[in-house]
């Protein structure tokens, strides 16, 4: 993963980390699993876009094929909420950059 940060940061890319949604509350051992992505992404002060506690998909059986993956109507609800949150992080990106 540092590799890929650093190659992609070469090559004039930004890079965010997006967790997805889990159907339940995540244990703390699948949590430290995250711990050295974290990590990385702080050291490189990376974006970290956590949906694994998002209330719209926990316990909905109606969102996932089983209890780690997305069906297809919690993959668009995800896209479009991801969508919106990424283009919420630019905006405030540029008003920064901007001093707006």
């Amino acid at each position: 993963m540092e590799k890929l940060i650093k190659e992609t940061r070469r090559d004039g890319v930004r890079m965010i980390l997006v967790i997805s949604p889990a159907y339940g509350v995540l244990e703390q051992k699948f949590k430290s699993e995250y711990a050295p992505a974290f990590s990385l992404c702080h050291k490189y002060d990376v974006p970290i876009m956590d949906n694994s506690i998002n209330r719209l998909f926990m316990g909905k059986d109606e969102l996932f094929q089983d209890k780690t993956h997305l069906n297809h109507d919690g993959a668009i609800l995800f896209s479009q909420i991801m969508a919106s949150q990424i283009k919420n992080h630019i905006k405030e990106q540029h008003s920064i950059l901007c001093g707006l």
